[in-house]
């Protein structure tokens, strides 16, 4: 594809689902799924699925250093291993440490999906993921941006059962300090040594990195939401969400 200006194209969108405006999405958004689809992760994979803006670079963080037990940063960055932003999976193939994505639970590897489920929206990208995890809990762990934060030690524990990593006590205490939310920002800035970012920045023709670490807080939302605003999410939460196995609390 030519050079383009990404504000006069639309979104792209597949099977009904509204992609971002990125380069492979742009060329051929039903290939670049299907090469994900398709893509054969190594059998120790951990595939880290997130909605945008949900602590990805945190999460991906914790588990690096729960995985090679040791509380040192990841010098390979999110984006080298975030599967619909590279042009060219082949270096995924039999891949054996953590992939990231944004895609829906039905756009997975096949290795590790055997039925459909549907999406749209932060409700039902989460819904899916949470029916699927009541049926698997031995391949998919929920984890809770609100619980992560308030009770760190306690989850991590969790998260290190799930991926069978053993003896990993003593790293806790550090794994915590170090991916508290400034010294992981600035670790962001320091220790990368790959320029995924950069390149996936250029090919959607944007000036500059977004910002990917905004305040790392929870009830954030209370300096933004009128009470109008927070009596018509509370209803459209409870609406949505009144059969789904899971609390979260705002705050």
């Amino acid at each position: 594809m030519a050079d383009f200006d990404i504000l006069k194209l639309d979104y792209p969108v597949y099977e009904g689902i509204g992609l971002p405006k990125m380069r492979n999405f742009l060329e051929n958004a039903g290939q670049t799924i299907q090469n994900i689809k398709d893509l054969k992760l190594g059998p120790d994979a951990v595939i880290l699925a997130t909605f945008p803006r949900s602590g990805t670079h945190w999460v991906y963080e914790i588990a690096h250093m729960l995985l090679t037990k040791k509380a040192e940063y990841a010098t390979k960055s999110r984006e080298a291993v975030y599967l619909e932003g590279l042009p060219d999976l082949g270096p995924l193939q039999s891949y054996n440490h953590i992939v990231s994505t944004h895609l829906p639970f039905q756009w997975l590897p096949q290795q590790h999906v055997e039925r459909e489920v549907m999406f749209g929206g932060w409700f039902n990208y989460n819904k899916a993921f949470i029916r699927e995890s009541e049926v698997r809990k031995d391949q998919i762990i929920m984890l809770q941006y609100e619980k992560l934060q308030r009770n760190t030690i306690w989850e991590l524990k969790r998260l290190a059962k799930f991926l069978d990593v053993k003896d990993a006590d003593p790293l806790f205490p550090e794994i915590a300090e170090k991916c508290g939310f400034d010294n992981l920002k600035a670790a962001d800035e320091r220790v990368r040594n790959d320029s995924t970012m950069a390149e996936i920045i250029k090919s959607m023709n944007l000036k500059k990195i977004p910002t990917l670490y905004r305040k790392g807080k929870v009830g954030d939302w209370k300096n933004y939401f009128t009470v109008a605003m927070n009596e018509t999410f509370d209803k459209i939460y409870a609406d949505t969400m009144k059969n789904v196995a899971i609390d979260i609390d705002f705050v």
